[in-house]
């Protein structure tokens, strides 16, 4: 306890001595040209061409990443914006509607549990957890640990939650038919 307050003493020093623009503006920047190449990605994945098609491939899935990694790890810190409004909204479309989680949930487990692990030398930093390890196989069947997470939650939560992840998905669904041309099974 007495290290992750020294710990916390010392960010907010940084974050004190930081220009808008270090604190903000670069992780806004990346986010902004992420969003920006949606149209690209989508709109090569229209090609018969294998070339242009697997750009589009690589191109939605360098910003899915960014979205979704990025995003909710600035959302989860509150590190888009000063305002605490704003960042709630930030924390729901990129926590609960871009990567599925419930916000509240996520930022707890990232910010106390991942954090309280990583962030102290020798108290499990990175380099030893063996929980770091653990948490990359969540990334093989990625829709499991987020159910099992909204076990854990009330139920509102978990059905506002389940909401987020049916309209990002519909989102996806939506933009590959009606941007990418993609033809419908049904």
């Amino acid at each position: 306890e007495a290290l992750m307050a020294e710990l916390s003493g010392l960010v907010q020093e940084v974050v004190k001595s930081s220009s808008w623009w270090e604190r903000h503006g670069v992780d806004i920047s990346i986010l902004a040209c992420s969003f920006l190449l949606l149209p690209a990605g989508f709109l090569c994945l229209r090609s018969a061409q294998a070339i242009p098609f697997l750009v589009g491939v690589l191109t939605l899935g360098v910003v899915h990443h960014t979205l979704t990694v990025k995003g909710s790890h600035l959302a989860s810190h509150n590190a888009l914006t000063e305002s605490k409004s704003w960042g709630k909204v930030w924390a729901i479309f990129f926590i609960e509607l871009c990567s599925a989680f419930t916000a509240e949930q996520a930022t707890y487990n990232h910010v106390k549990l991942h954090h309280g692990y990583t962030n102290v030398i020798g108290l499990g930093d990175s380099s030893t957890s063996v929980v770091g390890k653990l948490y990359h196989l969540a990334h093989v069947l990625p829709l499991l640990p987020r159910t099992d997470l909204l076990r854990n939650v009330e139920w509102k939560a978990a059905l506002w939650t389940l909401c987020c992840m049916f309209l990002g998905l519909y989102c996806h669904y939506w933009l590959l038919l009606h941007v990418s041309g993609f033809q419908s099974p049904w």
